[in-house]
């Protein structure tokens, strides 16, 4: 469904603080939660989307990734991961030649370097766009509200349709 552009300049106006008495109607509804959902799913791409976090996050030196709410942390718990790659890659060079990285695969608490910085990354995005995410995201239940039976059933039906691949 394309937004009309009364819904586009609405959901301007909200972003912008300038919504004024009157200016909704019911019809705005299912347009105005699209651009939510959209801007929230653009915002959730920055920093991972919706990938499931690591079941264990617990860091050696830094406890849970997903308890940390300060950046410049997260940061350096990225750095401590890439060294410790970097250190154990080059412990290799020390040890026999059958001794290999495709044998013994760089891990941290059973998971590789790259799929703990997506992880930390995923954290730093939270904190980062914390607010904005808990405000179009307070939106989206707010209009939720107004959506119209029919309305959520066409929906369910297309989200459906995308599960299981139907055209």
């Amino acid at each position: 469904m394309a937004k009309s552009k009364e819904a586009g300049n609405a959901a301007s106006n909200v972003e912008q603080g300038l919504a004024k008495a009157g200016q909704f109607t019911t019809d705005m509804v299912p347009d105005l939660l699209q651009v939510l959902e959209e801007k929230i799913k653009e915002l959730k791409k920055k920093f991972g989307g919706d990938e499931k976090p690591l079941t264990n996050d617990n860091l050696d030196g830094f406890g849970n990734i997903s308890s940390i709410d300060k950046v410049p942390n997260l940061i350096r718990a990225i750095s401590s991961v890439r060294g410790r790659e970097a250190a154990y890659k080059a412990a290799f060079s020390e040890t026999a030649p059958e001794i290999t990285l495709e044998r013994f695969p760089f891990e941290i608490n059973g998971t590789g370097a790259d799929a703990w910085v997506k992880h930390i990354n995923q954290q730093i995005g939270k904190v980062t766009y914390k607010d904005e995410l808990a405000k179009l995201e307070k939106g989206r239940e707010l209009l939720k509200k107004h959506v119209s039976k029919e309305m959520q059933f066409a929906t369910d039906m297309s989200e459906f349709k995308d599960v299981f691949g139907m055209k």
